[in-house]
């Protein structure tokens, strides 16, 4: 059986390997992390957590989770060819527009419902303490600007993928006590100021049609270019064809720590436990819907990324009690008792 330390030692290197390739190939390594690593991580994920009772009291209020869930994707599922019947009728459209226009509201909502999943333990006030954190939603939606990107763009992405993880590796480190683990740490947190200092070439990197096509049509340049907005002045700095320095190296850091967030699941297997007592029927279960969206994306990558949408949405939503576990308990660790 694998040892925390040696679990850690593999960390650091799936840091270093990250960063390296990212660095060379950003655009190519995002694409083949989020349509090959993704859809098992989800699928593993889930059962994961469903296992664990999602770490909340009781696990019947995750239905408010799969709910938002579905609300949120549902603009995206009736654009799929599939569907188109049922697109052009107004009602639907409207509702379509409604969901994309209060995404950022649900996010939000669905984040503090977690937490009150997590930090009280009556459900008497649950269905109450929903209506208050859609309504504490809506109110910083309004009155915070930042906020419907910090929200709708940022939490269901990067701080999903970089800072959870990093919190999840500092509770890991805090039972462990492991040296390599304070180094993955230290790594994870030093990774975007070696990408923001480091020299690069953009002529070096070179887009073919394809991959520009897949990166505009998916909108996964929106959120590179809204990182890149907090680091340039110029606005939007992968506005493709033209892809800027910062662009790049914005890039870089997607693609490093999506692949780092895959990896680092995977390389805690027997760590986690995700793995074990796993049904030979599970496994043939998870295998096959992961070979199939392979299949999907590799068909055509924008209709495997609009069929896996709920999917991957679904383990980001599911994971929130998670997130707010994980910080709960390295406060009790680090704050004076």
């Amino acid at each position: 059986m694998t040892t925390a330390k040696q679990v850690d030692v593999i960390n650091v290197g799936l840091l270093l390997l990250s960063l390296l390739i990212a660095f060379y190939i950003p655009f190519q390594l995002f694409l083949f992390s989020y349509a090959v690593l993704g859809p098992l991580h989800y699928l593993t994920e889930i059962r994961w957590l469903n296992s664990k009772h999602f770490f909340v009291t009781d696990k019947r209020w995750i239905m408010v989770l799969l709910i938002a869930t579905i609300i949120i994707v549902v603009p995206s599922i009736i654009k799929l060819p599939l569907f188109s019947f049922v697109y052009n009728v107004p009602w639907v459209n409207l509702i379509a527009k409604f969901m994309s226009r209060y995404y950022a509201v649900i996010m939000l909502g669905c984040l503090i419902f977690s937490m009150v999943l997590v930090l009280f333990k009556k459900a008497s006030y649950y269905f109450l303490w929903l209506l208050i954190g859609i309504a504490i939603s809506m109110l910083v939606l309004k009155f915070v600007p930042f906020a419907y990107v910090l929200f709708g763009v940022f939490l269901p992405t990067i701080i999903h993928v970089y800072l959870f993880t990093l919190l999840f590796m500092i509770y890991g480190t805090l039972n462990a006590k492991t040296g390599w683990g304070i180094a993955a740490i230290v790594t994870l947190i030093v990774a975007p100021f070696v990408i923001m200092f480091w020299p690069i070439d953009s002529t070096n990197y070179t887009l073919h049609n394809s991959t520009r096509a897949i990166f505009i049509e998916s909108g996964f340049n929106r959120l590179a270019n809204y990182l890149g907005k907090i680091f340039s002045a110029n606005g939007a700095v992968l506005k493709l064809p033209d892809v800027s320095v910062i662009g790049i190296k914005v890039q870089v850091f997607i693609a490093f720590c999506y692949t780092y967030h895959y990896l680092n699941w995977f390389s805690k297997t027997s760590i986690i436990g995700w793995g074990k007592q796993m049904k030979t029927m599970h496994l043939v279960g998870i295998c096959t819907i992961w070979l199939l969206a392979i299949l999907l994306y590799w068909y055509n990558y924008i209709l495997g990324f609009k069929v896996l949408a709920f999917l991957s949405l679904l383990h980001v939503l599911l994971e929130f009690p998670l997130n707010v576990t994980s910080i709960k308990a390295i406060a009790v660790k680090l704050l004076p008792k």
